[in-house]
């Protein structure tokens, strides 16, 4: 069978092939081909970086609605912070109650709910923001 094909692919390279490629250049396929290549990688880079931008961008809202959360449950006043950080914690200490007083400034049950609660309201606001677009998708397919 490869003896068939020798006389063949001799053909082909000798006489089609340059009879193409001259062919092709004088009608202006090869530039038309150039063209539409380069038109094509543009095209399909300018896609890609589109949908890269878009995720960084969402992926950044994201982050600063999770990062406004935390401060609003933990710190929710200006007051509250500078509380936090310039008072002294023994300064009220309870004898009676001293034990827990030392556990709760050691453990902080209020950083720790509010840490919590924050993230629970960022993963409600994903559930319903997917639902959201779901729904929106399908308004748009016709469904």
């Amino acid at each position: 069978m490869p003896a068939l094909l020798a006389p063949v692919i001799e053909w082909i390279t000798a006489v089609a092939w340059p009879a193409l490629v001259r062919l092709a250049a004088w009608t202006g396929l090869a530039s038309v081909a150039k063209l539409a290549w380069e038109w094509l990688a543009l095209f399909f880079s300018e896609k890609i970086m589109q949908s890269l931008v878009a995720s960084l961008a969402i992926m950044a809202l994201l982050e600063a609605w999770g990062v406004f959360l935390l401060v609003f449950w933990n710190f929710s006043a200006y007051s509250t912070i500078q509380a936090v950080f310039s008072s002294n914690p023994f300064g009220t200490v309870n004898y009676l109650a001293g034990s827990l007083y030392l556990a709760t400034n050691f453990f902080p049950f209020h950083f720790f709910f509010g840490t919590a609660i924050a993230y629970i309201q960022w993963r409600l606001t994903l559930v319903h923001a997917a639902i959201v677009l779901n729904r929106l998708v399908r308004i748009m397919q016709g469904m």
